[in-house]
């Protein structure tokens, strides 16, 4: 998916033109310097102000006391800042490019002294789209951010057989089912204002102390400018990428919108770089941060935190989603005293093949009781395998208390029933088993550690199915059934995303995140029936149902969670439905036929669908389970269609008008 005239030229998206500084070379004479309490530094130069005196300066002086005024000229502040900007349009987006080329043709380019002035009037720089003003859709020519490409395949094998022995009819077979999901998306248009961001980074622009020039030959006058500062350790890779690319000094300061769209790339940044500390720029599975396919083993936890390129940059390599489903089953269809059975069994196993989280309350390695020896014996009904809380997770100094699974004990191990008792001071806090990676780790790991993961435990359904029915008369017959489905998560819910923990602790809007630990969803169902023959082409079926649906997927809380609880998906929601049914169906007479239906159904759950209970998990209620009429409650449904058809030619038997067939 893209644009069609920019393609995969991602910096086109976004460019509007070329935005040249024009340098203020005027004199200021800095506040400082009238009245100095200090001594003031400059390269090569220092005075203190005090006491003007008459001195002859030569820029060979190294160190001297130097009065505001030397013979009386002035020593005076060359600024170096930008005094406007000239701005050469682009033609990659006419329409997006005519907003800003209005808006100098109106002001004039002297009156533009910041890049700020054009977006703040509705124009764009490079990077912006346009804004609304008035319109029921986007201005002409706001242009597409949206760039993105998908790979969804399939592996799929099946057999099945059948056999008849004696009165058995057996029916066998099986299906084997891998998935390949691939996805990368950028947003090509922002890129260049991540550029803006990145290419000056570790610059610390006219920070430094000033540095003696020259002494102006027309005027006098000592020209004197401050020194931009350089903190090489924080350069980014963009910084880096570019200069080298087009042979620029790391000492110089880069004006980025003087640059064409085929002088910027995307191999510039890092994978860190477009991850932007979570306000993404790119987003990929089964691709790399560059967009190239992923091949041969998929990357795991551990090698998304510690791969690292030939620049010493993590790669960040996040695996294609791959689930795995297998399927097994057999059924025996025989009479016994005229009663028909169909038998069965299907047997269900699905794994995620990813990794999912050891404890979701805690995105980083904890403690339990049985590795905890350090605070003396635990309560009598601690077990071993549960997790404990401390007041302090990076130097623990008493157990505030424990927790197994959902269900919360304070120090003394009494349930509670709100966690908030286990707040010493600074949250409720689990006991780390590193915390010395959270205070003293990479920081652009955030302390994460792959131990932290564990491998999907895949699950196993056994459904069974038995069905039978027998003649009452040879015009009535009675019917009944039970089985169990179960159906798989979805790869909108069920996705591993590493950057979902990478940046928990930093998501200031605490969106939700995908759960890679769902299991499948499964119904029960019970029916019973009569069909009636009323005549040789019409007949009657009354219809009594029941079903069972448990671990639904529903949108939920996990509070107390460390760093920070969030919200995500979880086998939490149950529903029932029963009812009863009328059907009669009369098979063709003559030119018609009819088949009419009435439901009375009953549906009652905790929750319709995967989000309906999102609006009560955001304004953080607790994840309670209430059941209440399901969106497809029907009291009462009544259904019929009628079908009339006759023949043509010799065959018709259709109505005549006035003789004639129709």
């Amino acid at each position: 998916t893209y644009d069609v005239d920019h393609r995969d030229n991602l910096f086109n998206y976004g460019y509007i033109g070329k935005f040249s500084p024009v340098r203020n070379s005027e004199l200021v004479t800095p506040a400082e310097w009238a009245n100095p309490d200090e001594t003031i530094n400059v390269v090569g130069l220092t005075w203190d102000g005090e006491d003007p005196l008459s001195l002859d300066v030569s820029p060979g002086d190294t160190a001297l006391n130097l009065p505001t005024t030397i013979d009386g000229i002035d020593i005076d502040l060359f600024s170096n800042t930008v005094s406007y900007f000239d701005f050469e349009a682009g033609d990659l987006n006419p329409n997006a490019t005519s907003y800003t080329q209005s808006y100098y043709d109106f002001v004039g380019a002297e009156s533009v002294t910041t890049l700020d002035q054009i977006t703040g009037i509705g124009a764009a720089v490079n990077g912006d789209r346009t804004e609304f003003v008035h319109s029921l859709w986007y201005n002409t020519g706001r242009e597409y951010n949206g760039y993105s490409k998908e790979s969804n395949s399939q592996f799929r094998f099946t057999g099945m057989a059948s056999a008849d022995i004696k009165d058995h009819a057996i029916q066998f077979g099986f299906e084997y089912e891998q998935r390949d999901n691939r996805y990368y998306g950028v947003s090509p248009v922002g890129l260049w204002t991540l550029a803006e961001q990145r290419v000056n980074n570790y610059v610390g622009l006219y920070d430094g102390p000033y540095e003696f020039l020259e002494q102006d030959e027309v005027t006098g006058e000592y020209l004197i400018t401050s020194q931009n500062t350089y903190n090489y350790d924080e350069m980014s890779s963009f910084a880096i990428n570019f200069r080298d690319k087009h042979n620029i000094a790391y000492d110089e300061f880069v004006d980025i919108h003087t640059y064409n769209p085929d002088d910027l790339d995307i191999s510039m940044f890092s994978a860190d770089g477009l991850f932007n500390g979570g306000s993404t720029y790119a987003s990929y599975y089964g691709y790399d941060s560059q967009g190239n396919m992923l091949e041969g083993v998929q990357p795991d936890m551990n090698a998304f935190l510690t791969d690292k390129d030939d620049n010493g940059n993590y790669t960040r390599n996040i695996g294609a989603f791959q689930p795995i489903y297998v399927a097994g089953y057999i059924q025996d269809k025989f009479a016994f005293d005229d009663i028909i059975f169909n038998i069965g069994v299907r047997v269900d196993r699905y794994d995620a093949n990813q990794e999912v989280l050891k404890d979701q309350y805690s995105i980083y390695n904890v403690m339990t009781a049985g590795e905890v020896t350090d605070f003396g014996a635990h309560p009598d009904n601690i077990g071993d395998d549960y997790v404990v809380y401390v007041d302090d997770n990076t130097n623990a100094g008493v157990i505030t208390g424990y927790r197994d699974g959902d269900n919360w004990y304070d120090a003394s191990g009494l349930p509670v029933s709100d966690p908030n008792v286990l707040n010493v001071s600074k949250g409720v806090l689990p006991m780390l088993a590193d915390p010395d990676a959270l205070l003293n780790g990479d920081p652009l790991n955030k302390g994460l550690t792959a131990d932290a993961f564990e491998d999907y435990e895949p699950e196993v359904v056994v459904m069974p199915r038995i069905s039978f029915n027998f003649p009452i008369s040879d015009e009535a017959m009675f019917y009944a059934y039970y089985d169990v489905l179960a159906q798989r998560p979805t790869q909108f819910t069920n996705r591993m995303n590493p950057l979902d923990y990478l940046f928990l602790a930093y998501r200031a809007d605490n969106t939700g995140l995908q759960n890679p630990n769902l299991k499948m969803q499964k119904t029960t169902n019970y029916e019973v029936g009569f069909k009636q023959a009323l005549s040789s082409s019409s007949a009657l079926t009354i219809n009594a149902f029941y079903r069972e649906m448990r671990d639904m997927i529903q949108y939920t809380r996990i509070a107390f969670a460390f760093p920070q609880e969030y919200f995500t998906y979880g086998n939490i929601d149950f529903g029932t439905v029963k009812g009863l049914s009328l059907a009669y169906e009369m098979r063709r007479t003559k030119n018609v036929s009819l088949n009419a239906n009435y439901t009375m159904q009953f549906a009652d759950g905790s929750g319709s669908s995967a989000t309906s209970g999102a609006n009560i998990v955001n304004a953080e209620q607790p994840n309670l389970r209430t059941t209440l009429p399901l969106d497809y409650d029907q009291r009462h449904n009544l259904t019929a269609s009628i079908d009339y058809r006759y023949g043509s030619g010799k065959n018709y038997n259709g109505p005549l008008v006035n003789g004639k067939q129709i």
